[in-house]
């Protein structure tokens, strides 16, 4: 779905302890991410050291799921006019503004 090779590398600081200054939450990450536990049983490297290859691989098998997941919800190509106004099993949250509580 999605080439590896023409997906973007993402924008990184030069260096992990670089990335780990800019938020607390974010040096946690990072410093998790460089250790091996019970979580990491299908890649059981450090992944802060990933090769481009692999990132590429990563970021377009995720764009292909956030593509899927979009999919679902759109009518197929052959439905008919009535199919793409209505759709009754459709997942759309409806939220109403305060003002118009009762």
């Amino acid at each position: 779905m999605y080439d590896p090779a023409t997906v973007p590398m993402p924008r990184r600081a030069a260096t992990p302890d670089a990335e780990s200054a800019q938020h607390p939450y974010l040096a946690y990450a990072l410093k998790a991410m460089a250790e091996i536990g019970p979580t990491t049983e299908h890649y059981p490297h450090n992944l802060l050291e990933i090769d481009d290859t692999e990132l590429r691989q990563l970021r377009a098998t995720y764009y292909g799921m956030i593509t899927q997941v979009d999919d679902q919800d759109r009518p197929p190509d052959h439905a008919s006019q009535e199919d793409r106004r209505i759709r009754p099993y459709s997942h759309h949250l409806h939220v109403r503004s305060r003002g118009d509580a009762g």
